[in-house]
């Protein structure tokens, strides 16, 4: 019956329980986002069920973030923390909606739902850097690069400036980067302090 539930809402779903793992997701639309970004073991259910929502996402800032707004959740400081991101693939833009909710079904799942819509999707010449092969091939002292959670702009290591990753590119920087994820001072403004506060 739940999962039938999830299955009728737009996008992306899955809960988490009070210790952050998730419970429950929407298979079929979780494995088709997974395979569109050059991920295909993130399809797989035991890699999924029972995993801490934190081993999908990476950097402490981000972490942090995600932290701070389900405790807000559970504490019902807040009922609903609607957020936009940006979730590209190699050569895909993408513009996303999240929704996180407290919720509860019958006496024995109390958790937070979160659900990802895309709002905008568009064709564009690849960013390699962003390919998981890319990634998952880097030596351990590749350069890393922070990224910014959010907008995906990139934070140049010379000026700690803020860029887009077509500024990156024009300004000499490397393919053979690894990503560290953050969160860049314009969407810590407008996006996540207005939430926290």
């Amino acid at each position: 019956m739940l999962q039938q539930f999830l299955n009728s809402l737009p996008g992306i779903v899955y809960i988490i329980d009070p210790n952050e793992k998730i419970q429950y997701y929407t298979r079929s639309r979780w494995n088709e986002f997974a395979q569109n970004n050059d991920a295909p073991d993130m399809a797989a259910e035991e890699n999924i069920l029972g995993h801490s929502l934190f081993d999908f996402i990476d950097g402490e800032e981000v972490r942090e973030s995600y932290r701070d707004f389900q405790h807000m959740l559970w504490t019902g400081r807040r009922n609903l923390i609607p957020l936009t991101y940006r979730c590209d693939a190699p050569s895909i833009r993408r513009e996303m909606y999240m929704e996180m909710s407290k919720c509860a079904f019958g006496d024995d799942l109390e958790g937070i739902l979160y659900r990802s819509v895309p709002v905008h999707t568009q064709q564009r010449p690849a960013l390699e850097f962003l390919s998981k092969e890319r990634q998952n091939a880097l030596l351990p002292d590749a350069p890393i690069v922070t990224i910014c959670s959010y907008c995906l702009d990139l934070r140049d290591k010379d000026t700690g400036e803020w860029i887009r990753p077509e500024e990156y590119y024009r300004r000499g920087g490397e393919q053979d980067v690894a990503l560290s994820h953050g969160i860049c001072t314009e969407c810590m403004e407008t996006k996540i302090r207005p939430l926290l506060n």
